[in-house]
């Protein structure tokens, strides 16, 4: 049985004959009309917007808020503290059929990444054992320079 096409027309059986539009076509039009929806959306909506930092009051009421953790694709349930707005504090959903309240590595520290603490803020160099906190543009200049030398070498 050869299993190509002759022509660019469908086969008369099929519904999409009857409309005088194929498979092909239907979906170049279907894409052009969804990434048309998605920019005009964009657009006037104001989607895009720079990020400000919320100062969170030590006395504001904690709401918990049922979400997905975005660390992989599996899509496991967690409840998020929100206070005013920030992300405070998370635990893993016991009732979730997928993790069942469980928690990998990745969505355990999922908050941590950029919210925690002991999270770096600036550059760190290991001088003598013990790290110590250098400007941007010492860490710019020594990182650019150690690849400058790697090239020079290669």
């Amino acid at each position: 049985m050869k299993l190509t096409r002759k022509s660019d027309t469908a086969p008369t059986n099929n519904a999409s004959n009857k409309l005088g539009i194929n498979r092909r076509q239907f979906m170049k039009q279907m894409g052009v009309a969804t990434g048309g929806i998605a920019a005009a959306s964009m657009m006037g909506t104001g989607m895009i917007r720079r990020a400000e930092a919320k100062d969170v009051p030590h006395n504001a009421p904690t709401e918990i808020k049922r979400t997905i953790c975005s660390a992989c694709a599996v899509g496991c349930g967690l409840y998020a503290e929100v206070q005013n707005g920030v992300w405070t504090g998370q635990e893993p959903a016991f009732d979730h059929p997928f993790n069942a309240g469980g928690h990998c590595a990745k969505g355990a520290a999922l908050r941590e990444h950029g919210h925690g603490e002991k999270r770096l803020k600036y550059p760190m160099k290991l001088v003598g054992g013990k790290w110590k906190k250098i400007s941007w543009d010492q860490a710019f200049n020594e990182v650019g320079d150690k690849m400058m030398d790697i090239r020079k070498e290669s």
